[in-house]
């Protein structure tokens, strides 16, 4: 500064001073943006393969996480702008910067792969070291399935009318080799599903033609696989349902007593008559044919609490406790005679 001093005493200009002092400046700052520089990066790997090829790309490892810390040294200047650009993630493209593209495991050095796939527009900062060093990949063929039948299983008591029409009929999946082998590749051929919503389902009419969009499922082993893909992924369906509703007439069916089993060997029992006649039952179809088959037994009972024992019995109303709630009996009577004797009476009476 005193020199400085001292040749503005010697008639240096001012402009000239400043000139000098602004040169001296920038001087400074190009060397430090120049000067070597260490820094730490934390940021993540993406795998991808190029769009449109038929090869896909996992870690070996299912619990990589794509974590990775990477040590860049370089020009002050230049290794800011690499740390930002690295820290938004790392993406290691098959064929590209050094990355195996053909099927196999391959282990890559992380450190070449990121200096050449991702640092090439930041010259002067190299990558020193990353942390894990290396990932080893496995690199699959995508196999095409372009014929794959789309089925709809109707809801449990749904009856259809006619066929069921899917809109396209048939669908393609794309999975890797792997999965292939390993699910695909046994006896049961490989079909899609369509879902149709809870509410367009309960809202059609019987007897009248609706067509709905579904979404199209693959069986659960599939679709828990990211790199599966199905296509279309919406179908429509066309169906027309039957009424879900039938019924069945029964001749007679027997009635028993139903006592609490304290009292059970207290009294005799005398229904009159033993049995209804010409019962009608309705409810869902499903229900009435298992009554039809005899899967489902057809049963009247008549309650005796212990009020209705100890008056002796009565004129009661039949129950039917072992029928699914969604039955509806009907009969041209619905009532029988009960009387109720205890037995220690009715064996005084005796001669």
């Amino acid at each position: 500064m005193s020199g400085l001093l001292g040749k503005i005493r010697k008639g240096v200009s001012a402009k000239e001073v400043l000139a000098v002092v602004v040169v001296t400046t920038l001087i400074w700052l190009y060397a430090e943006a120049e000067s070597v520089a260490t820094t730490n990066v934390e940021t993540f790997v993406r795998l991808s393969a190029p769009e449109g090829a038929d090869r896909v790309v996992n870690p070996v490892d299912p619990s990589w996480t794509g974590e990775i810390s990477i040590r860049l040294q370089g020009a002050r200047g230049s290794i800011d702008a690499a740390k930002s650009a690295l820290a938004r993630g790392v993406d290691l493209t098959l064929g590209a910067g050094g990355i195996p593209g053909r099927p196999g495991q391959h282990s890559i050095n992380l450190q070449n792969a990121i200096q050449n796939a991702t640092l090439q527009d930041h010259t002067g900062v190299v990558v020193a070291s990353v942390d894990p060093p290396t990932l080893t990949v496995d690199v699959e063929t995508i196999v095409r399935f372009a014929d794959v039948p789309i089925r709809f299983d109707p809801p449990e008591g749904m009856l259809i009318a006619g066929d069921i029409v899917i809109e396209p009929a048939i669908a393609t999946v794309t999975a890797p080799q792997s999965v292939v082998e390993r699910v695909i590749g046994g006896d049961a051929p490989l079909e899609a599903m369509v879902r149709l919503s809870v509410v367009d389902l309960d809202s059609l009419v019987p007897g009248v033609p609706r067509t709905m969009t579904g979404t199209l499922e693959l069986p659960d082993n599939l679709l828990a696989n990211p790199d599966v893909t199905i296509s279309p992924q919406s179908v429509l369906v066309t169906l027309r349902i039957q009424s879900q509703l039938g019924e069945v007439e029964l001749p007679s069916v027997p009635v028993w007593e139903w006592i609490p089993p304290p009292e059970a060997d207290n009294w005799m029992i005398t229904i009159d008559p033993p049995f209804l006649s010409d019962l009608t039952i309705t409810g869902p179809i499903d229900l009435i044919r298992r009554i039809e088959s005899g899967e489902i037994r057809v049963v009247g009972a008549v309650e005796l609490t212990s009020e209705i024992l100890q008056a002796g019995g009565g004129e009661l109303h039949v129950l039917f406790p072992w029928l699914p709630d969604r039955l509806q009996v009907t009969a041209d009577s619905e009532t029988v005679s009960v009387t109720a004797v205890r037995r220690d009476q009715g064996d005084s009476q005796s001669p």
